[in-house]
């Protein structure tokens, strides 16, 4: 038996999660890498498929992504599993534990649009209205609504947003992970030069201005 064909995937993937570490990425990223793999081996062991890196192949993947499809894993989520596991065996070829990625010829699970609900203006409308007054709170409030529904950005992304993120002469704010700029957001690759800027909507720099001019009254510092 060759050498390789006994080392376990279980047991390398600490390793791993040390090398992405080590490389930098974020927190959430190594958490979903690590999701995806312990994903990958509990499903190998429950079909009675070889969890020994060299002895996994390209069908065992592919028998993997059924799996997710069936038990009613969005296809996002389908094709989250496949980056991350692109990169474990990408590393596993890397630090040569295996010859040759099983991925190597394999296409990503396709990705269809996903409509999701929008609010309608009378919804919009009404919602805008429960914050209709002249307290900091609710001046707060409008523009982080106003920052939501013009650009985008998550609400993860901007519950981490300081006062000192926000350009308002470039009408633009910086948050982890993305820049957004007018009507869209744009991610970040870590090899990225960077997004081209948008033109900027009207509605949330006037906000979070009219809110900042308050912060200080209300004991809100400029972090």
């Amino acid at each position: 038996m060759n050498k390789l064909t006994a080392v376990d995937l279980v047991s390398l993937v600490p390793s791993w999660r040390r090398s992405l570490d080590a490389e930098g990425k974020s927190p959430r990223t190594i958490q979903s890498y690590d999701e995806a793999a312990g994903q990958f081996v509990a499903f190998l062991e429950s079909a009675g498929l070889p969890t020994a890196v060299a002895s996994i192949r390209r069908e065992h993947l592919e028998a993997f992504l059924v799996d997710l499809r069936e038990r009613g894993l969005s296809p996002s989520t389908a094709a989250n599993r496949y980056r991350s596991l692109q990169q474990l065996f990408r590393w596993l070829e890397d630090e040569g534990e295996i010859e040759r990625s099983p991925m190597a010829k394999m296409r990503p699970p396709a990705v269809g649009e996903q409509p999701v609900d929008v609010l309608s203006e009378d919804e919009l409308r009404r919602l805008f209205a429960v914050r209709k007054g002249n307290t900091y709170a609710d001046r707060r409030d409008t523009a982080l609504l106003r920052v939501l529904i013009s650009t985008g950005a998550r609400v993860g992304e901007l519950a981490g947003l300081r006062l000192a993120d926000l350009d308002l002469d470039a009408r633009e704010a910086f948050v982890t992970g993305q820049r957004f700029s007018g009507t869209s957001a744009a991610a970040v690759a870590e090899d990225d030069q960077g997004p081209r800027p948008l033109p900027p909507p009207p509605g949330w720099p006037p906000a979070c201005r009219r809110a900042m001019a308050m912060a200080g009254e209300a004991g809100v510092e400029s972090k």
